[in-house]
């Protein structure tokens, strides 16, 4: 295991620290993108994904890696999990305060 990579499970502390999402447009990505920024906002590996939307692991897997794509009614469940990530993680939620 490479040291210097977070474990996905510590991704939403880091968000949080960070007090920001560091990603660009989510929803306008491609699936297979909005997948993985999926699974790293909510921390979650791709076993946890697939128990979360009712697939199979190897799904997953497939749709991350463009092989196959999910059914319209997947892409919107995907789709309400994430127009839910930003509000939680929203610059709004956490103060900055300026040194000095």
């Amino acid at each position: 295991m490479k040291q210097n990579i977070p474990r996905i499970k510590y991704y939403p502390r880091i968000f949080d620290f960070l007090g920001y999402l560091p990603f660009d447009d989510i929803l306008s990505q491609p699936l297979r993108k909005r997948l993985v920024i999926l699974r790293q906002i909510i921390g979650s590996s791709q076993t946890e994904l697939a128990g979360r939307l009712g697939v199979d692991l190897s799904t997953i897997c497939s749709w991350e890696r463009g092989k196959t794509h999910p059914s319209k009614r997947i892409v919107d469940m995907i789709d309400a999990l994430l127009s839910e990530c930003p509000s939680k993680h929203s610059s709004a939620q956490f103060e900055v305060t300026e040194p000095g």
